[in-house]
């Protein structure tokens, strides 16, 4: 296990050296029988967080992700048991330290230190080493370093009162949260909605009738809200959550859109009562207006500008949360079945049998969705999964079962990226 040893009070970012070797070392990875000729790309993505615990001390928790691509292929591929080296950059002429990945390509590092070391500290990724044929052929390769967040897919698992983090791959990373009142608690009854800015902090609702702001790796921040029919306050509950390009937090409530910044200070009250007593899921569209589903009228969606003016309505015969994609295709669920719809509403094509079903691309209750480029996570409460599809309904990968585990569930009702 690696971790610096001296303070810095310095914001340091996160850099790779140039560097890069290969070696032959063992790995049973899905690279194997590719020709000696291909030259892979290797991909280290890493964020660090350093947070301040009860007495004065930093948890520092990093998290690295290895993947690879050969050519050819369409995705990268995380790469287990690869050994990275690598040193703080606080002490850059310091030992070396060498860690391997797990079996999903990551690496957790883990230390504490006094409340004087409160900014990021980074690490120098000397060189990757790893197997990429059988033979053990040795052979340059294309190396990338990324000091930006990882990608990551967040769940919130209702059933089991806590937040899970995947990579978009579904690989588990980390879970927090448990039953309760307290801070980073959520509250008996919770069907939790989630969105994510763009410093991949995590706003969660719960039945407290509050959103509570935590960071990537679950360090709890802030919270706002309360009950009631003031400017502000969430009346009958928030019933969903979204935050726009500019960063600006968008809840509804009984009768009522909401605008806060990222610190919960209240700025605009948008009165849906025209339309909806009872406005749902909010989703912001690629152009930036807002989409309402309509839980008194079910089966329609209402457009509003940023500004409040009522735009459009639109039938999509679908039941509770959707979304857009950049295209501005729209998805939303019907009982247990997925469906499309074309930006100008007049085409429209249904994925999986309406009767659902647990086979690949067969859903039950399918809950919550989520947009990543060309694919679409679809959260499934009935089958305590996420289905992986590309925005063209073919079936990519599953992952998560029922249960209390690790990367289990119980129930989800919320789905978002950060990308």
């Amino acid at each position: 296990m690696f971790s610096p040893t001296t303070r810095n009070r310095q914001l340091i970012r996160v850099v790779a050296a140039l560097a890069v070797l290969v070696a032959a070392l063992p790995l049973g990875a899905a690279f194997a029988g590719q020709a000696i000729d291909e030259r892979p790309e290797v991909d280290v993505r890493m964020v660090d967080r350093w947070e301040i615990e009860d007495g004065g001390h930093v948890r520092a928790t990093m998290m690295i992700l290895v993947t690879a691509r050969i050519e050819g292929q369409k995705e990268q591929q995380p790469l287990p048991h690869a050994r990275i080296t690598m040193q703080p950059l606080s002490e850059p002429h310091g030992r070396a330290s060498t860690v391997e990945t797990d079996e999903h390509g990551l690496v957790r590092i883990d230390a504490n230190y006094d409340a004087s070391l409160r900014e990021k500290m980074g690490v120098q990724i000397l060189d990757v080493m790893h197997r990429l044929v059988p033979q053990g052929a040795v052979f340059n390769q294309r190396f990338k370093y990324h000091g930006d967040p990882l990608p990551a897919l967040y769940i919130f698992d209702g059933g089991n009162s806590r937040i899970q983090k995947f990579t978009t791959d579904g690989y588990f990373i980390l879970s927090w949260g448990s039953q309760g009142f307290g801070n980073a608690q959520f509250c008996p009854g919770t069907h939790g909605h989630l969105a994510v800015d763009s410093d991949s902090n995590v706003y969660a609702t719960d039945a407290c009738m509050r959103i509570q702001k935590f960071t990537s790796y679950g360090a709890y921040l802030n919270q706002w809200g309360s009950g009631g029919n003031a400017p502000g306050q969430f009346p009958g509950g928030i019933h969903g959550i979204a935050i726009d390009a500019q960063d600006r937090v968008w809840t509804t409530s009984n009768n009522r859109i909401q605008r806060f910044d990222t610190n919960g200070v209240f700025h605009v009250l948008i009165s849906t009562a025209g339309e909806t007593t009872l406005p749902g899921d909010i989703v912001v569209d690629p152009d930036g207006d807002l989409w309402v589903y309509d839980w008194q009228n079910v089966l329609n969606i209402h457009e509003y500008s940023l500004a409040g003016d009522h735009l459009s309505s639109q039938m999509v015969g679908t039941f509770g949360d959707f979304t857009f994609d950049s295209d501005a295709n729209f998805y939303g669920a019907l009982t247990n079945a997925v469906t499309k719809i074309s930006p100008d509403w007049s085409t429209t094509e249904t994925w999986g049998p309406l009767g659902g079903g647990a086979g690949a691309g067969e859903f039950n209750s399918p809950e919550s969705f989520a947009v990543d480029g060309d694919l679409i996570h679809i959260l499934e409460q009935g089958n305590n999964r996420v289905q992986t599809l590309t925005t063209n309904g073919v079936y990519i990968r599953t992952f998560g079962a029922f249960g209390n585990g690790a990367g289990q569930f119980n129930a989800p009702t919320d789905i978002a990226v950060y990308h």
